[in-house]
């Protein structure tokens, strides 16, 4: 990465640096209705390769892309682009089998989000175009078989069993089922996209 032209650095403590980021509100909640606060979304992610960045084409074309339909649609979004590698990155530094995180690797963890324009139901159906495309953009540009994946903690419930267990776990998929079959046989800890038990341990087990 290019040096900054500028830099700012601060130390604080955890509840000053929370108040820094709400832009000086206070952080009590008393008074406040949780029950009103709420959004409906939609979300992807990509992880991008740091031994293959985005290419200039796929970075033109992201751009162009967001210059132009992201003037058009109805929907509220916005991209965070998250550098996960780098010089002296705390992620890379771990080996890639030592964790169920599989992506040491990459350079950007990249969130792509977007709200209905009320951040209430239904959901436009545009709305999951708009973002498929805004990622098309990317992926479409770069070499076939590049490289990149995706980030489990920004759920998108779209993708098929196959991508998601690639694009999340990767290699660690099939280790991380003999984790689930030793310590959660029972599949108390499920949802749609939850890691399953080896299928050797599915044909073996005898209910009762």
């Amino acid at each position: 990465m290019p040096a900054p032209s500028q830099r700012s650095v601060k130390k604080s403590d955890w509840l000053t640096s929370l108040q820094g980021l709400a832009d000086s509100q206070a952080l009590s909640t008393s008074g406040v209705d949780l029950s009103a606060e709420h959004d409906t979304f939609y979300a992807k992610s990509l992880t991008t390769p740091q031994s293959t960045p985005m290419s200039n084409s796929s970075i033109k074309a992201f751009s162009k892309y967001l210059s132009s339909e992201g003037w058009k649609t109805d929907t509220n979004w916005f991209v965070q682009f998250e550098l996960y590698g780098g010089q002296n990155s705390a992620i890379s530094a771990v080996a890639k089998d030592a964790t169920a995180f599989a992506q040491r690797s990459i350079l950007w963890t990249i969130q792509f989000y977007t709200s209905s324009s009320n951040y209430a139901p239904p959901f436009p159906s545009a709305g999951l175009t708009f973002l498929d495309q805004m990622v098309s953009s990317i992926v479409n540009n770069n070499p076939s078989g590049w490289g990149y994946g995706a980030y489990a903690n920004y759920v998108d419930d779209r993708l098929t069993s196959t991508q998601w267990k690639n694009l999340y776990y990767n290699t660690h998929y099939q280790r991380l089922t003999q984790i689930k079959s030793a310590y959660d046989p029972q599949n108390v800890f499920a949802y749609p996209q939850s890691i399953t038990e080896a299928s050797s341990t599915r044909r073996n087990k005898r209910w009762v």
